[in-house]
């Protein structure tokens, strides 16, 4: 999948996906272990292309099924709103949301944070979110950007390292916010919505975008695959996110809950946390988001952000 053209492709495929999910939907479940739900459901995240769900991620299925002694069904939702309704409306047991997605739940959906990954390059349950310019552009900070008005590739609105945090480096530059909240607060040219962190990567590259916004880890690990150049970007500005929850829905038991956080947590295989892109897990709380949450707020205000 290459070029701004696979976010249209990934949309089809994943809704063609709703379609396709698993041998277990629709079957009579009954609690396992612990009160496990068998099959255990679990949303992963959006950008997982349903040809690739059961092959690639066949390893945490099985690690799952052997610590929790039931079966595993993963389904791909379309985008962050379908995952939240899919933990709304109990089709899944378990989802991974991106921290805005989490941080801007209804206290009343009673959705629980189950684990966060511990990032491989931080080291600890937050990333890195960064605004990025090809090499050689001449552009040497984020008010460089906001002066020249450039045009900027973001994520999508429901990403906090891809287009939040983005926005507030802009925002926080110098970068006009026009218009009612939630403000966009951007510099005076259009954006570009890419979908994906590799799309914004292309854009930035082929002149397509003066700037993006994306997790820097998603930037290493697209230099590691050789999917973009090594050396091709230059970080103008990061902040730190939290990590992306597994959460659980509403009426999971206690126990369930405990079961399936511990069995994240003990994950200790290299290759098993290689696939997950993530250095291992530790528990996460609703204290965990407040801060993106206000910030989240202040962005929609055009108050500043610390």
């Amino acid at each position: 999948m290459t070029g701004l053209r696979s976010s249209r492709l990934l949309g089809s495929a994943l809704l063609a996906a709703a379609l396709l999910t698993s041998s277990g939907c629709g079957t009579a479940r009954a609690p396992g272990p612990a009160g496990v739900p068998d099959p255990l459901r679990i949303g992963l995240s959006p950008s997982i292309l349903p040809a690739l769900q059961r092959e690639t991620y066949q390893p945490l299925a099985q690690y799952l099924h052997q610590r929790l002694g039931v079966e595993v069904v993963f389904s791909a939702p379309v985008d962050e709103p379908a995952a939240l309704r899919a933990l709304r409306d109990d089709a899944v047991d378990v989802a991974r949301l991106d921290a805005l997605t989490y941080a801007g739940t209804d206290p009343q959906d009673s959705l629980a944070p189950l684990v966060t990954e511990v990032d491989a390059e931080t080291g600890n349950p937050r990333y890195l979110s960064a605004l990025v310019v090809r090499h050689g552009s001449g552009v040497r900070s984020v008010a460089d950007v906001v002066r020249a008005g450039a045009r900027i590739a973001l994520g999508g609105p429901h990403s906090a390292a891809g287009d939040l945090y983005p926005r507030a480096m802009l925002r926080d530059a110098g970068a006009a916010c026009p218009g009612p909240p939630p403000q966009q607060c951007v510099a005076a040219a259009a954006t570009l919505v890419t979908g994906t962190g590799y799309n914004t990567a292309r854009a930035v590259l082929d002149g397509t975008a003066g700037a993006g916004g994306l997790a820097l880890r998603t930037l290493h690990r697209l230099e590691r695959d050789r999917a973009v150049p090594a050396g091709a970007f230059d970080v103008l500005r990061t902040h730190l996110v939290p990590g992306s929850p597994w959460v659980a829905r509403r009426g999971l038991g206690a126990a369930a809950q405990n079961a399936i956080a511990a069995a994240f947590e003990s994950i200790s295989a290299p290759s098993l946390l290689n696939l997950l892109q993530a250095h291992g897990y530790v528990p996460a709380h609703p204290a965990d988001y407040r801060e993106l949450r206000a910030d989240a707020e202040r962005l929609g205000t055009g108050e500043a952000t610390p």
